[in-house]
């Protein structure tokens, strides 16, 4: 581990930063967990409170290593797995893979993987690394603000990133360079329009030249957009709750879902050089968050519902309006191959009562061209996410053990963990899962303990995070997990082949840049 990378306690700076984070505790749970108390409750009956699906408390520091697990589902249902697994034939199920653990050696002959990789350190500092864990660097200064959720800009030269200080927070950028200069896009408690409020997403436009960003309002979430060099006011572009959206090819226009099904859901496209205007519904918005444009433009994805309250996933031809549909249960969350028209997509098998809130379930792949529907693993996925060159599909699950340790309805525990996961568990697990998009072949990389922060706020958004966050390597051969080893969150570099897993830093979330 570089020096430049190791923490230093017990310093007054360090006091300091903790009676920032214990006195910002309404900013911080905002921005930290603001997306879950907007998001999560979207598809709960209407009786429930919202802040049943709010953690009850979240840790000070990033990295979310403290406190014991809870994962709360089912009264009978709980997940208590062990990082042990059978061996299985290859080709019949996925491979056995390693548990994480911190500091083994890159393989002899491995090439090092390009990019660099973002982070965020247990002080609030961004960092960026090397694959390799060299060349690193911290791009902010250990000043009083904290950041979180730190997004490349497409050419890979700045980051973007959210920040809470004891005044406010904000929207920030700044360069890839050892404590760079920040500029401000956005800040709450004096910089942008009245009625804004704490930032809780960002995502870069493809052109690298502007920010997208949700931050609160008086009555819903407002949608922003500010060149990255902070001239002048952001620009409001429309307002909704919940929000996501997809940049469309030409970068003038986007896909927004607002809303919630047979209530206020809407599904258009927003035009910014034309004053933001909004146009009519592309359909009756169903049981989805994010909408999917594909690779081009020529499709998009998102899902509808029926005059008999029928859930269909739909693609949608962009230049001829024809679409295909085929039914789904749930929730489904979609996402394109980056360079194909294949879509790949989740949602229960049935109306389990628990599932029909959730787009956990078995991972399938829709074919544009010719409509063709194919189960590409039949498991319980959480989230799944394309590598660039589109020939591999990563894919979380449950962690299930062996034997007695698995519970019988183990499902339901897995629908539970949208917004009920209160507090890391020691034993709780995810895997992770490789699965070859030509030949169906699945591969077991590895089981970890993920850091909290990655359980309740990025995977339950997966859809939204897959268009800004990246976990993938450039070159589609590793991906970026932040991982608790010994009570620590750190870095850790996971290769495809699930061989030579290191770790690059010490810190709670991490992302990969484009090239």
């Amino acid at each position: 581990m570089d020096e430049g990378i190791e923490l230093t306690e017990g310093s007054a700076r360090d006091r300091r930063r903790k009676r920032l984070a214990l006195g910002c505790g309404v900013v911080l749970l905002m921005i930290v967990c603001g997306t879950a108390a907007v998001f999560l409750t979207q598809y709960l009956a209407r009786g429930e409170q919202m802040g049943d699906a709010i953690p009850a408390a979240l840790p000070a520091t990033i990295s979310g290593t403290e406190g014991t697990a809870e994962v709360e589902g089912t009264e009978e249902a709980a997940v208590a797995p062990t990082m042990e697994a059978e061996e299985i034939a290859p080709g019949d199920e996925p491979d056995t893979g390693d548990e994480a653990s911190p500091g083994e050696d890159v393989a002899p002959g491995e090439e090092i993987t390009p990019g660099r990789i973002v982070f965020v350190d247990d002080r609030g500092r961004i960092g960026t690394v090397a694959a390799d864990g060299g060349e690193s660097r911290f791009i902010t200064a250990d000043d009083e603000r904290i950041y979180l959720f730190p997004a490349w800009s497409p050419d890979g030269s700045k980051v973007a990133a959210l920040g809470a200080q004891e005044s406010g927070s904000g929207v920030y950028v700044v360069d890839d360079e050892p404590e760079s200069a920040i500029t401000e896009l956005y800040f709450s408690g004096s910089g942008p329009p009245s009625g804004s409020g704490a930032p809780i997403y960002l995502y870069w436009r493809p052109d690298g030249d502007a920010v997208s960003y949700i931050a609160s309002g008086e009555t819903a979430l407002n949608l922003y957009l500010s060149p990255r060099d902070g001239a002048g006011e952001p620009q409001l572009l429309v307002e909704g709750q919940p929000l996501y959206w997809d940049w469309v090819d030409d970068e003038s226009r986007l896909l927004v879902h607002t809303g919630t099904p047979l209530s206020d859901g809407r599904l258009a496209f927003v035009d910014i050089a034309a004053e933001a205007n909004v146009s009519p519904d592309l359909a009756d918005a169903g049981y989805f968050q994010a909408p999917a444009v594909s690779t081009g433009g020529a499709n998009v994805a998102f899902a509808e519902v029926d005059d008999d309250e029928g859930r269909w996933l739909a693609v949608q031809n962009v230049e001829s309006s024809d679409v295909q549909r085929t039914a789904h249960e749930g929730v489904v969350a979609m996402g394109w191959s980056p360079v194909d028209q294949l879509l790949a997509y989740i949602s229960p098998d049935d109306r389990t009562p628990g599932l029909s809130l959730n787009f956990y379930g078995p991972l399938r792949l829709f074919d544009a061209g010719t409509g063709e529907v194919r189960l590409l693993a039949n498991e319980t996925v959480l989230a799944f996410f394309w590598s660039p060159d589109g020939a591999t599909i990563a894919y979380f699950t449950v962690s299930q053990g062996a034997g007695e340790q698995v519970v019988e309805n183990w499902e339901q525990a897995v629908a539970s963990v949208r917004g009920k996961v209160r507090r890391q568990n020691d034993e709780f697990r995810l895997s992770l899962t490789l699965v070859d998009v030509a030949s169906g072949q699945l591969q077991h990389v590895v089981d970890f303990r993920p850091t909290e922060l990655f359980v309740t706020q990025f995977l339950p958004f997966f859809d939204q995070y897959a268009h800004s966050h990246r976990l993938w390597s450039p070159d589609s051969q590793a991906l970026v997990l932040p991982i608790v080893d010994e009570d620590q969150a750190r870095i850790f570099v996971v290769p495809a082949s699930g061989i030579g897993l290191r770790t690059v830093a010490d810190g709670g979330m991490a992302f990969w840049s484009p090239r």
